[in-house]
């Protein structure tokens, strides 16, 4: 008699096929269709290829990911899948554009090159999870609420008792890292709606309402999945000869 596959398994197959389903090489058509031919404000000198689109789990769900080609000999490089935590928090908004993507976005919505980005080293690819997170998608994928931001208006969370400030010196500070200023370049440009096209977005939700935070996984997160342990998971993923990094 088979042995009924755990939740873990469960877990772990889904990943390799959410891997396997992105990283495969594709078709001509289908490398065509997702291809992004160049980001807005995208720096001319960067010659490595991109490739946007979803993953469609079931009639209900669908993972919005960004496959970012090495910068060179890309066919001998790695694959590096980057997974934001939260919950709810974007891969694409945090991940990609404000820790090791290929760009960083400036203030006045133009892109330049990260001095360290990863993909020197590897292929990268970004995955907006889970659904409902980003650009990925939860059913018919509402506004999200920005009730609360409006309540509370232009702070910073991480030093409440810093103003905005005018200073390009002081922006540069929060540049490259987890900083208010970079987090407000980030929805900004997130927003806008030939960003949106060129990453291939679904067009029945453009424009989206792009936030770095969803509400909406946030709220589904119940007391239940805090006991979950997520090191069985680890522990398959390890044998199955798969180097992992956490950090917090």
């Amino acid at each position: 008699m088979a042995k009924e596959a755990s939740s873990n398994t469960v877990c772990l197959l889904l990943l390799n096929l959410l891997v396997s389903s992105i990283a495969a090489r594709p078709s001509k058509d289908e490398a065509a269709n997702a291809k992004i031919t160049t980001l807005p404000g995208q720096p001319t000198d960067a010659s490595f290829a991109q490739y946007s689109g979803y993953v469609t789990i079931n009639e209900k769900k669908k993972l919005f990911y960004w496959l970012v080609e090495a910068s060179s000999d890309a066919e001998s490089k790695p694959l590096l899948l980057w997974l934001n935590g939260g919950p709810g928090a974007s891969t694409i908004g945090y991940g990609a554009f404000q820790e090791i993507g290929p760009f960083q976005i400036l203030p006045d919505g133009k892109l330049s090159k990260r001095q360290f980005a990863w993909n020197t080293e590897a292929n990268l690819l970004f995955l907006d999870s889970p659904a409902g997170a980003g650009f990925s998608i939860l059913n018919e994928r509402a506004m999200q609420d920005e009730a609360f931001m409006n309540e509370i208006g232009d702070v910073n969370n991480f030093n409440l008792y810093m103003r905005p400030s005018a200073s390009p010196i002081q922006d540069l500070m929060y540049r490259d890292g987890f900083g208010y200023y970079s987090d407000n370049d980030t929805i900004n440009y997130l927003r806008r709606r030939e960003v949106q096209e060129a990453f291939h977005i679904d067009p029945s939700y453009i424009p989206v309402n792009y936030t770095l935070d969803s509400d909406l996984v946030q709220n589904s997160y119940i007391e239940s999945d805090t006991e979950s342990s997520m090191l069985p998971v680890l522990k398959e993923l390890v044998e199955a000869h798969l180097r992992i990094w956490i950090y917090r």
